[in-house]
Parts: structure tokens; C-alpha cells; sequence
């Protein structure tokens, strides 16, 4: 199940690759050979409103324990004044996220029930917090110290605020502990500092999701050259990838239900 918005309403707000980041990724696991059989749906553009979760969750509902979910998020990610996680919505307003975005605690909701044991969380969302580049200001590093950000019109109370990249990274580490313990999910995340969740035309992807593609891909991401790609070498890879690729500045985070239970993911 993969879900992207690159053509908000609010036309400010406009992405270049999230939308084709959910369908390429969606088309990339149906060529896999790893599973027997693939099943897929796509939510793009007009398609992701609040509503839209519901739905989601019924899908995935139908995965039985020896099946593995895995959940693909590509677009903003916002902050309202009290700091909670919205998943901006194609009608999302950017000034007031609870109106219209999804809240974490829902998307939380999608993996929490299902009989699948194997479930994966993959969130490219322009790193929690940031809007786009243009709505953005890096704060002089030498006034508030290194890797200083200030989001400006983020969301109602969040422009005031200035949150380096340890605070933020803090943040998306802190819901993905809470989604661990009551899902059983395993996570991973774009999640960074100032001005992550980079996309650009070289990629023609988020520079987060090339990456995981191209390691799946080229089989780099099978880091023991076994044949596999299992899930604890997926987040290694991709960690380590993008960090290299963005010289530092975007730092995926990740969470693994149990070091003792890897699976298989290619």
C-alpha cells in the first residue's frame, strides 16, 4: 500500500516526486520474486484526504499472519503548534494541519490489529516539520549554533519555534517508540533537520526513496551478498545511503520491533 501527494491544493506547497515515489515504489515490489503473490493499491493526489485511511486500513485488514504489509508514505509532514505529527492531505491546511491531515496516532491505527507479524512503516515525508524549501530559513549557524532551523509558516506556533537537527530527529524517534510498542511495526523514516526529504531531478525521486529503490534494485542493500534483502539490512543500507548522498544533512531514522525477528523484504 503505497500513498503520495505531490499536488496539494494550497499550489505553494507543490512537490515534484512524491505521488511517483508511492506508484514507482508500489511497481517496483510487484516484479518482486520474494513472495508468492504481490498485492497492491496506490493512493495519489486527489485520492489522499482524511477519508482515505479508512480505506487503507480495510485493505490491509485482509493480510493474513504469514503475509507482510508494508505501508509507503511520500509528501509533507507537518507540525501543528503543539508539535503533533500531521501527514499532509492533498486539502490540508498548512497554517492548520488538524484540519484535514492525518494525525501519526491514525496511521499508527493502520498497523495496530493486523494479523500479519511482518509489517513495515516507510515514511518519505519531507522530514517532520518542513514544508518546502522556499517556506523554510536556516538560522545563522554561528548565532544559534550548528544545524539551526527555523520553520516559518509550518503551521500555527511552529514558525516561532527554532529546533535543531538532534531536536527534530528526537521527535520522529519518539513517535516511532510509541508506534513500535503498539504495533509491532518496524519503521523507517526520512525523517532530519533543515531542508531534508530532499528530491531533485538527478534522482527523479526523493533522494530517500532513490535510494531505497536503487539498493533493492542493484542489490546493494544485500549487504551479507546472500541473495536476500532482509529488513534489517534495507534500514542499514538506506540510513547510511542517504546520509553519504545528502553530505549529513538528512538523517533517516529507524525502529525494529525485535533484532531477533528479521525478515525477509526482497
Amino acid at each position: 500500500m503505497t500513498v503520495g501527494v505531490s499536488d496539494y491544493n494550497d499550489k505553494n506547497f507543490k512537490l515534484n516526486y512524491a505521488a511517483k515515489d508511492a506508484g514507482d515504489i508500489a511497481k517496483l515490489f510487484q516484479k518482486s520474486d520474494a513472495y508468492a503473490n504481490v498485492y497492491t493499491k496506490v493512493y495519489v493526489n486527489k485520492e489522499v484526504t482524511s477519508k482515505c485511511i479508512e480505506e487503507i486500513k480495510a485493505f490491509l485488514a485482509k493480510a493474513g499472519t504469514n503475509d507482510e504489509v508494508i505501508l509507503f508514505f511520500a509528501g509533507h509532514g507537518v507540525l501543528d503548534q503543539h508539535f503533533d505529527y500531521y501527514f499532509a492531505t492533498v486539502d490540508l491546511d498548512f497554517n492548520n494541519p488538524s484540519v484535514n491531515g492525518i494525525p501519526y496516532p491514525s496511521i499508527e491505527s493502520v498497523m495496530d490489529g493486523l494479523a500479519a507479524l511482518k509489517k513495515t512503516l516507510i515514511m518519505d515525508t519531507c522530514h517532520i516539520g518542513e514544508i518546502d524549501k522556499n517556506d523554510v530559513t536556516k538560522i545563522d549557524e554561528k548565532a544559534l549554533g550548528n544545524n539551526s532551523i527555523s520553520f516559518r509558516s509550518s503551521g500555527q506556533g511552529v514558525g516561532r519555534k527554532n529546533l535543531g537537527l538532534a531536536q527534530t530527529n528526537e521527535l520522529m524517534k519518539e513517535m516511532f517508540v510509541d508506534l513500535r510498542k503498539g504495533t509491532g511495526a518496524n519503521v523507517i523514516s526520512s525523517a532530519g533537520g533543515y531542508e531534508l526529504a530532499k528530491e531533485g531531478e538527478e534522482w527523479s525521486n526523493g533522494l530517500f526513496t532513490y535510494v531505497m529503490m536503487d539498493g533493492i534494485k542493484s542489490m546493494k542493500a544485500d549487504l551479507d551478498k546472500n541473495g536476500k534483502i532482509m529488513i534489517s539490512e534495507l534500514k542499514s543500507y538506506v540510513g547510511d545511503k542517504v546520509m553519504e548522498l545528502s553530505g549529513g544533512t538528512q538523517l533517516p531514522t529507524s525502529r525494529m520491533e525485535n533484532i531477533s525477528f528479521d525478515y525477509r523484504v526482497w
